[in-house]
């Protein structure tokens, strides 16, 4: 011990290096372990505040929460302008942005340029191996079959443009959805289009439908004060109830604003039933020429136990000619005809685009 203590004498200047040496080790390495454990912590808390967001969120209810509430009675205050101050400005652009931008077409490059795209159409449906009628013209045949120039009018060509765009489109979801056959595209007249005679106007819906192209019964709707002009259009075609459904997902979930404003569905088969109230395509069925002679004892010589004067009821004609009507479907095909409206929002600066209340 003495030695040890005249050492550290002799080594003083070396003792106290030594011993100052320490503490600042000792120091860094406490300030380490704090920096860790206030990292640590603050690692646990963001983690526990994510662990109670997110057992909020599987809690809460998708509606009526009281957050979509909120959400919802604000957008109703601003389509009905109760809100002066809120604008759906946004929301139109939003709305008009899918819309495809005018093109300048000259009159004459209209019809080569429908001839084309036609072409492209009548090869989608012999891929598709859907069936379609000879020369059809998908609604323009006036353009691409019969060679009628178009009006000298930008706006009527951009809207002709617009109908065929979208024509492309609804044949594109007619064709990726397996249908059999196109039997008619129907769409609204434009401008020159419509007869100036009225009588002429009167006759055009029912002679056109004849050759099952191009125009129906449904005029555009484009009043310069709307904030959004509207197209019809008229589809005949035949398919299976899975394509049909494949076909109205479609358009609800297409970029395009489509309405589907009616549907009419025929089975191909209705008038074919057979004898017994079953399809041939059910299975089996047995013709009213080779039913049996022997006939069943009539319901009210059967013996029924229990009731009263031991007889049933005898069953009244409308049952009996109810229970031979029963129709099966389900594995026929169908023939629809639908009708489709296209809705397309002006830009908000638009005339007439602003909606109420909007400033």
């Amino acid at each position: 011990m003495k030695n040890l203590l005249s050492w550290l004498k002799d080594n003083i200047g070396l003792t106290i290096g030594a011993v100052i040496s320490l503490g600042v080790l000792g120091y860094i390495y406490y300030s380490q372990v704090w920096v860790n454990y206030a990292k640590e912590e603050e690692v646990a808390a963001t983690l526990e505040a994510k662990r109670n967001e997110l057992e909020g969120l599987m809690r809460r209810k998708p509606f009526p929460h009281k957050e979509n509430v909120v959400i919802l009675s604000n957008t109703v205050a601003v389509l009905s302008g109760a809100d002066p101050n809120l604008s759906v400005a946004r929301w139109l652009t939003n709305l008009a942005s899918v819309n495809p931008p005018p093109r300048n077409i000259r009159p004459s490059a209209f019809n080569p340029m429908l001839v084309q795209q036609k072409n492209k159409l009548m090869a989608a449906a012999k891929k598709y191996n859907v069936t379609v009628p000879q020369e059809f013209g998908f609604g323009f045949g006036r353009y691409v079959t019969q060679g009628t120039p178009p009006a000298n009018d930008t706006n009527q060509i951009n809207t002709l443009l617009t109908q065929w765009s979208t024509i492309e489109m609804l044949s594109d979801i007619l064709f990726t959805n397996r249908i059999v056959s196109i039997t008619a595209i129907r769409r609204a007249p434009v401008g020159a289009e419509i007869p100036k005679d009225p009588m002429a106007a009167a006759m055009m819906s029912s002679a056109v439908r004849a050759g099952g192209d191009e125009f129906f019964g449904a005029a555009i709707r484009d009043n310069p004060g709307d904030i959004a002009r509207t197209l019809p259009f008229e589809l005949e075609f035949t398919c299976d109830t899975q394509g049909l459904r494949g076909i109205l997902s479609a358009l609800e979930s297409s970029p395009r604003f489509f309405i589907v404003r009616s549907v009419a569905v025929l089975n191909t088969r209705a008038a074919e039933m057979l004898a017994g109230g079953r399809s041939e395509a059910m299975g089996k069925t047995q013709p009213a020429a080779d039913a049996p002679a022997e006939q069943p004892p009539a319901p009210e010589a059967t013996m029924i136990p229990g009731a009263p004067g031991g007889r049933a009821a005898a069953p009244s004609a409308e049952a009996g000619k109810l229970a031979e009507a029963v129709t099966v479907f389900g594995l026929e095909k169908i023939q629809v005809k639908m009708r489709v409206d296209l809705v397309e929002f002006r830009e908000p600066s638009s005339p007439g685009a602003n909606p109420p209340g909007a400033k």
